[in-house]
């Protein structure tokens, strides 16, 4: 399990702004790399040296914007203040993570705009719709890691989760570490 990409969302008359502000503030590009046909977003990507990656996306006006789990917390962290929807953990197996939250992981994929295929399961969502300070989990499934595009010039080195300071039950029952004691 390791940390996995970084999600900023934004609308559609403001994702030229958003990626600019980003890209000048951590002195790096973004890369356009398509959309997610199935949940209704389009992607910008602006890949770490660490291997890690942020992703820029906006809901677009499509009728799975209204329908996927993933897009309406997409569409409702848009309309938020900040823009960040959340972060995502990479698992080698994400059946020990269904396990866990007792469901299935969602098929995401997409075409980049090279021609390139990626595919992926994710799972969490629901959670985060809510409780934003949570992650979601996902398990590659086809080569073409995202973070390979473009040119990795800045670098995550810190990363913090904070909650109620007498302790948040809600990140006190979301526990994933129990999926890594048990190798996944």
């Amino acid at each position: 399990m390791r940390l996995d990409q970084f999600s900023y969302v934004t609308f559609y008359d403001q994702v030229a702004d958003t990626i600019q502000g980003l890209a000048s503030c951590l002195g790096s590009i973004f890369v356009y790399v398509g959309v997610h046909s199935r949940f209704g977003t389009r992607i910008f990507t602006l890949p770490e040296q660490n291997g890690l990656y942020i992703e820029v996306l906006d809901p677009l006006d499509r009728p799975a914007t209204d329908v996927s789990p993933f897009s309406k917390a997409v569409t409702k962290s848009a309309a938020g203040s900040d823009g960040w929807l959340t972060g995502f953990v990479s698992v080698d197996d994400a059946s020990k993570v269904e396990a866990r939250f007792g469901r299935q992981t969602v098929d995401g994929h997409r075409v980049n705009p090279d021609g390139r295929d990626i595919s992926w399961k994710q799972i969490g969502v629901f959670a985060t719709i809510e409780e934003k300070q949570l992650l979601f989990f996902i398990e590659w499934k086809s080569p073409g890691y995202p973070s390979t595009g473009g040119k990795a010039i800045a670098k995550i080195v810190n990363v913090e989760m904070v909650g109620d300071e007498n302790g948040d039950h809600r990140l006190a029952s979301y526990q994933p570490q129990d999926c890594v004691r048990k190798g996944g």
